[in-house]
């Protein structure tokens, strides 16, 4: 049982690098009490070959630059658990990146002409009403305009001092 549980041993979904390490540990060490012996170059394998698809470059960066049968597991504990941190951190910030793109969107509203001489007064609001909007996204549309050539005379201020050393 030990035996099949190690040999299909694999990082489940949502499981953190710790959990998953604890787990092949535990099983590690009840073959290991069972008398299996393990050279530091077959864990080290066994882990990196249990990682998500997620992992694979980080993986095939650890088997390319440091000699496996020198690595210590907790080396490799260490650099997972980094690069599932790095990777956490770049997912936060994707979202959040998103969600600021889904607040500065802006919807119009689409109106109908309407012909009745009763309509005359709404027709009067409506207009009032998109008049009202232009000159909103108009303001906003300015606001961002000064921030992009405030942006950009800051940056071309870096090169003219650039130019100035040489």
């Amino acid at each position: 049982m030990l035996i099949h549980d190690y040999e299909l041993f694999e990082m489940h979904p949502n499981e953190s690098i710790k959990d998953m390490f604890t787990r092949f540990t535990n099983i590690t060490n009840d073959l290991i009490s069972l008398g299996k012996i393990f050279t530091n170059e077959e864990l080290v394998r066994k882990v990196l070959r249990c990682l998500p698809r997620d992992y694979d470059a980080k993986a095939t960066v650890i088997v390319e630059a440091r000699d496996l049968s020198t690595l210590e597991l907790d080396m490799l504990l260490g650099s997972l658990t980094t690069y599932e941190l790095e990777m956490k951190r770049k997912r936060k910030k994707n979202e959040e990146d998103e969600s600021a793109k889904k607040k500065k969107t802006l919807a119009l509203k689409v109106s109908t002409p309407t012909s009745s001489a009763s309509d005359t007064n709404s027709s009067e609001n409506d207009e009032e009403k998109l008049k009202d909007e232009i000159a909103l996204i108009s303001r906003r549309f300015d606001t961002l305009m000064k921030k992009k050539r405030h942006l950009f005379r800051r940056s071309q201020r870096k090169y003219i001092r650039f130019d100035r050393i040489l």
